[in-house]
Formats: C-alpha cells, structure tokens, sequence
C-alpha cells in the first residue's frame, strides 16, 4: 500500500470517527437539552391553563360575593321578596353571568329559591336532584361560621362537574347577622373548557380522575400523577406531547384530570439543529480535510515521491555521481542532504576502488611471478601475463595446459 493510500485512509477514517462521536454527542446532549426544554415549555402551558381556571374561579367567588353581601339579597331571605325574583332572577341574569345555577338557602340549610338554567338552549329546567344530594353531604358549604367565610371549587355530580362559589348572605356594608348562604354554579362542560382552551391558545380535555374509561395515556398519567408530582410529560408521537395534571375539588381530592396537548415545535427545532449542526461539521471537515491533503500532497507527499524517484532513478542508472534536489530545511531536505552524502561517499570508494584495481592490474602484469586468482571450484579467473615470458605459451594454453 502507498503511502498517499495510508494517508488517505488515516484521515478519512479520523474524518468519520469525529462526524460519529459528534453525532452521538450532539444527539445525547443537545437533544435531550430540546427535551427538557419542551418539557419546560409544554409545564408552563397547563401553568397557564391552570391559572386561566383559577381566574374563572376567582370571577365566579367575586360574582357571588357580590350577590351575597347585599341589602335587597339579605331582605329576600328573610321576607321572601317576589320582585326581588322577577327583576334579578330572570333569564337573563343567567345569560349575562354565564351561570347554571342559583340558590338561595336560609340559616337552617333550607332552600329558599333555587333555579338551574341550560345556557345553551338558554331556557330554564329543572334543579337537579344531585345538587341538594350533594349539599346535604357537605354541609360546611351551606353552613358558615362567620362573615370572612367562603368557598370556591369544583364539585363532580352525575350531570359533570361544576364550578361552585358560596357566600354568606350578609347587608351589603359585609356585616351579619349571617341571613342564610347563597351559591352559584357553572358547569364545566365543553363549551367551558372551549374557552378556557380559546383564552389560552391551547388544546385542552378534561377527564373525571374516577372515570374508568379514560384513554390509555391518561390512565398511565393517573398513575404517575401525585402531590409530591402533580405534573406528568408524556410525548404523544412526532408531532404532539401532553402534560397532565389533575385539579382538585372543595374537599382538596382530585376532582379531574387535565390534558394539555402541545404541538411538538420545540423539539422539532432541536433535530433541525442538529441536522443542520452535523451537516456543518460534515463541510467543514471536508473541507480541512481536502486543505490537509493538499498541503500534505505539497509539502511531504510530493516531495518524498520527488526523492524516492530521484534515489530509484540513480539506483537504475547506476550514476552515483548524480545527487537528489529536495529544498527545503525539514527531516526530507535533511534525509534528501543524507543521501547525497552517502552517493558523494559511494563516488569516492569506487574511484578509491578504481585506483586501487589500475594498481593491482600494472603490479600483476608487470610482475616477474606468475600471479593467478581462483575461484571457490578452484577455476582460474585471472592469470598475469608473466606466464608467456616464463613458458613461451599464451595465457589460455597455460590455463588450458593447467586444468587439462
């Protein structure tokens, strides 16, 4: 293998070792950051959800409030008051306060005027049966202690749950005797959750916490969900996460479980970011691995093929006298300089050779003596020429004369 091939493979395979190991880094490490930040984002939006709830809450307890701590409500109590009924308990009372529900109770839990209003056919109907069931169960929401005394909540009944405010009925400068309570409802139904989900912008179910039948998905939240960890992230595929958490009723038990469904653009950026991370990476190693192939094809490559062609050249020739050009002050022009050396000191131990040889060659044919070399079999491969002299026969009849 070459050594341009070694280099080559070297820096494609640290090439793809470091786009690998930043791959895995990026996705372990910025992907779990989108993550956590989604988790972040999709928390702060059943924040909103919830606050948007305990707004609507807090406008019902100030309505009832309201309605409570006031003169004509405190002698309607008492007396009984008709015209109270036809100019403040109409239909449009219950329109213009979005409420399903208004009763009056005296001092003894009795009621004195109930009336329950369906707002989307906008007709009164019947008082649920529930209701009174309800109340006679949780007495503390009819029974008031003193004039500071208030509730507001959720309660869950067989026609869905409802959002109730109780107030003592008291003279409209706040003060008792307390005359009886007065409560108002609104229930919870779609077209509440439909505007909760309009005023935050946001996708939002609501499930009972009891209910049986409940998705997959929010049952796995039910059983994750509690006061030490009232929130629970869950992603609901590629496109979507949920955050669940559940909203309690008066008594503080969970009354519902809420469902908070998010468009998955965080997280979606985050694999962007990456996409787009990797794919610089990508350019910008291609980019100084081509300068550094360049830049080793310049400066070490090229040069090392320049000085092993040179050295081969002069090995085919068998010119020692010849010398490699390698400029430069680096290990190459160094090792190019070491080479040089060694031809330069080739060239002078064959001309010491060469002398050497004319030297032997005039001593041998000028010698009296006949000198001879022999090789290992004993083969003659130089006789001097003193051998004519002394026998009178040629060189080769002498060799031949020898060994015949």
């Amino acid at each position: 293998m070459t050594l341009r091939r070694k280099t080559l493979l070297i820096i494609a395979g640290t090439f793809y070792g470091v786009i690998i190991l930043l791959f895995f880094i990026s996705s372990n490490i910025l992907l779990e950051s989108y993550t956590d930040l989604e988790k972040q984002s999709v928390q702060r939006d059943v924040e909103r959800v919830l606050t948007a709830h305990s707004q609507e809450l807090s406008n019902l307890e100030t309505t009832a409030a309201d309605w409570a701590a006031w003169d004509a409500t405190y002698h309607f109590v008492a007396g009984h008051n008709e015209e109270y009924i036809r100019s403040n308990l109409t239909d449009n009372t219950f329109t213009a306060l979005s409420l399903n529900l208004m009763l009056y109770m005296d001092t003894s839990g009795q009621i004195v005027f109930g009336k329950a209003f369906d707002l989307k056919k906008k007709e009164e109907i019947p008082l649920p049966q529930s209701i009174p069931e309800y109340l006679a169960g949780h007495d503390f929401l009819v029974t008031h202690k003193d004039t500071e005394s208030s509730y507001a909540g959720i309660i869950v009944l067989p026609e869905g749950p409802m959002l109730i405010a109780s107030n003592p009925i008291l003279t409209s400068e706040d003060e008792g005797p307390i005359r009886g309570t007065m409560i108002m409802g609104r229930y919870l139904n779609t077209t509440r959750v439909d505007k909760l989900a309009e005023i935050t912008l946001l996708s939002i179910t609501t499930y009972d916490f009891k209910d049986p039948r409940v998705p997959p998905d929010v049952s796995a939240a039910r059983s994750s969900l509690s006061a030490v960890s009232p929130v629970f992230v869950q992603p609901l595929g590629e496109e979507a996460i949920a955050d669940y958490t559940f909203i309690e009723d008066v008594n503080g038990l969970p009354a519902l479980m809420l469902r908070v469904d998010t468009p998955r653009d965080i997280y979606h950026q985050g694999q962007s970011t990456i996409f787009y991370l990797i794919l610089t990476i990508i350019g910008v190693s291609l980019a100084f691995g081509l300068v550094t192939l360049l830049l080793l094809e310049k400066q070490v490559l090229s040069r090392l093929s320049h000085l092993s062609r040179s050295v081969s050249d002069i090995g085919t020739s068998g010119k020692i006298s010849a010398r490699v050009l390698v400029p430069g002050a680096d290990e190459l022009a160094k090792r190019g300089a070491t080479i040089n050396g060694m031809l330069g000191a080739l060239e002078q131990s064959e001309a010491e050779l060469r002398d050497s040889e004319e030297h032997y060659r005039l001593l041998a044919e000028n010698a009296t003596d006949v000198i001879y070399v022999t090789d290992l079999n004993l083969k003659f491969t130089y006789v001097s020429p003193s051998v004519t002299l002394l026998t009178g026969l040629s060189v080769a009849e002498a060799v031949s004369l020898v060994t015949g």
